[in-house]
């Protein structure tokens, strides 16, 4: 278990900030690995129990202005938040992260500049070491992908993620397939080498990657708030819920079928239409215009 080092806080706000907070109903459960809220606490309401933590963290208002109700970190490094090497946020094809930030530097183009935002990674030599970064670097929102042998970057502009003012950001891989949606807007849809996210010994850290080792390395200067991590792609359906806050509408992530939505073709990553088959990414298409990336294992 990790000690507890300590919380700029009024001594007053204390015990406020340790109470557990309740997950909220438009939150998807299946696969949830984490949900941390930051809502008085900085624990994992999901009930999974990844609460251990070092940190020195500062409390601020959240969207909607409601005070203790999200982190800030100044970017000079003294606020840091570092969960540990959690195994449950890593080692699979299929991991899905959501989150709001408010940026006040978006970064520069070298990696010592990179505003990380939350982070797997180990060094910057050291790819067996590291499974995955979220970062911006000046231009774009980068999600910085490792298998252990090779790494990958995919983007989005930083024109859809203004400096302060809130923004919600969700990506998804689903065995190299990357999502990425920006104010429920999808921004991204791209395909990475990394089909595999590496299984590393590397902390999972919020608002820093490397700055704790190397000061020239810059930490994230901003808010942040609502984290989740799932073990799956998120759907849109889930993609809206979390940026409204209100409950998805759909029966859920394996009803993939109903009167309105009928499967019309399956193909290849190439196009090509072929069968159900097995240990082989399959696209699913359906007459709604959806899509679902498969990989069937038998």
């Amino acid at each position: 278990m990790r000690k507890i080092k300590n919380f700029l806080v009024p001594t007053a706000l204390f015990i406020a900030f340790f109470g557990h907070c309740q997950l909220p109903t438009y939150v998807p459960v299946q696969d949830l690995q984490a949900w941390y809220s930051y809502s008085g606490n900085i624990l994992d309401n999901s009930g999974n129990g990844h609460n251990n933590a070092n940190y020195n963290v500062v409390s601020t208002a959240d969207r909607f202005n409601t005070l203790m109700r999200a982190l800030y970190f100044s970017g000079s490094g003294s606020e840091y938040l570092n969960y540990g090497d959690v195994e449950d946020f890593e080692a699979s094809v299929q991991l899905s992260f959501s989150f709001w930030i408010l940026p006040e530097n978006h970064g520069g183009n070298n990696e010592s500049e990179f505003q990380p935002i939350l982070s797997k990674w180990s060094d910057p030599n050291n790819l067996s070491g590291s499974s995955y970064m979220i970062t911006m670097d000046g231009d774009d929102l980068c999600l910085i992908l490792s298998d252990g042998f090779d790494t990958d970057t995919l983007r989005a502009s930083l024109s859809n993620i203004p400096l302060n003012q809130w923004t919600h950001v969700v990506i998804t891989t689903n065995y190299g397939f990357i999502k990425i949606f920006i104010n429920n807007v999808l921004v991204t849809d791209t395909v990475t080498a990394i089909s595999a996210i590496n299984n590393s010994t590397a902390d999972f850290k919020i608002a820093d990657w490397y700055h704790t080792v190397n000061t020239d390395y810059s930490a994230y200067q901003g808010k942040f708030d609502d984290l989740g991590i799932w073990k799956r792609e998120l759907n849109s359906c889930e993609v809206d819920a979390l940026y409204t806050g209100n409950l998805c509408a759909t029966a859920g992530i394996n009803n993939v079928s109903s009167d309105s939505k009928k499967l019309i073709r399956i193909t290849d990553t190439m196009g090509r239409e072929v069968k159900d088959q097995t240990n082989t990414v399959i696209i699913f298409i359906y007459s709604d215009g959806s899509v679902e990336r498969k990989f069937r294992i038998y």
